[in-house]
């Protein structure tokens, strides 16, 4: 699982470099998947979606366990459904041109608790059933990030 100097990226020129992971999204009852762009978000308590998004699975959104959360800009209501996610390889071929090998998955996250956000919200990789399993290491004068699972060392 080696998530070693990933580039960091952005999504237009005005945004600041930040940790995005290219990803298929899955709904495992369905098989239906989706290729999609994630932001790691040490800020984020859990792994969120979109209810678009999640409807384009063939997800029923409200069938899913109710609760409610803050985002940065109000408090939304949420309904937590199960994916399966993999995480593609990515590599840099020079300043803001990555290449994504989506025959090469990195990593396979099975029974993902992701929040399905009644909001229009960014895909996130939060800490929830994510980022508690693993160390996170972002260097941001250089533009990488790793993800490495350092506890059996």
């Amino acid at each position: 699982m080696p998530i070693v100097d990933y580039p960091m990226r952005r999504i237009n020129p005005e945004e600041s470099f930040a940790p995005y992971l290219t990803c298929q999204f899955i709904n495992p009852k369905t098989e239906v998947a989706q290729d999609d762009i994630a932001l790691v978000d040490t800020g984020s308590s859990a792994c969120a979606v979109s209810a678009g998004f999640a409807k384009e699975l063939g997800y029923n959104i409200k069938k899913g366990i109710w609760g409610r959360t803050r985002t940065a800009s109000n408090h939304v209501q949420y309904w937590q459904h199960t994916f399966k996610i993999h995480i593609y390889t990515m590599y840099e071929r020079g300043p803001e041109n990555i290449f994504v090998d989506k025959n090469n998955i990195v990593l396979t996250l099975e029974n993902v608790a992701v929040d399905v956000m009644d909001c229009d919200t960014p895909i996130l990789l939060g800490v929830r059933d994510f980022l508690e399993n693993y160390t996170l290491t972002a260097n941001y004068p250089r533009r990488l990030f790793s993800i490495q699972d350092l506890r059996a060392f």
